[in-house]
């Protein structure tokens, strides 16, 4: 089934080909915070459709995971997780018939507060199709900040 989803104003725009059956709910620090319920694709069945230039970035810890979100309304659409950056983490509540995927859609929980990757080394994977990220580290009163510049291909 294809699914379409978007941010709340409307300019990133996605569409995703699965059969959504069960959502994972993360207890960890950002998805607790974003209430996002996460649902997993490989690249050939997501597409985003709309608003590649107004997409940023978070990324935090091992800056593994990838969160991206809308510029404008700073809704989090989707990411590439930690445990598999190769492929995409779409947020359902972004789904525009969230309401009857839910209903019929069991939950799984996922222990991010103690990660299974914690103290392992990084994968990579933080790039959307199309796009590559370029690091630059500056040190700021003993700490090192990590500013992601996005280069369009």
């Amino acid at each position: 089934q294809t699914y379409r989803g978007s941010c709340h104003c409307g300019t990133v725009v996605f569409e995703v080909e699965a059969k959504i059956d069960q959502v994972s709910v993360c207890d960890c620090s950002i998805c607790c915070k974003k209430g996002i319920l996460h649902y997993p694709v490989q690249d050939e069945h997501f597409t985003l459709l709309e608003g590649r230039e107004n997409l940023s970035l978070y990324q935090f810890g091992t800056h593994e995971a990838s969160h991206w979100f809308c510029n404008y309304c700073g809704i989090h659409t989707f990411g590439r997780p930690r445990m598999d950056p190769s492929r995409y983490t779409v947020n359902v509540r972004c789904l525009d018939d969230f309401d009857n995927i839910i209903e019929n859609t069991n939950e799984k929980s996922f222990n991010g507060k103690q990660h299974p990757l914690d103290g392992k080394q990084p994968q990579g994977g933080n790039n959307i199709s199309g796009t590559k990220l370029l690091e630059t580290g500056y040190a700021d009163k003993a700490k090192k900040l990590t500013v992601l510049v996005e280069c369009l291909l």
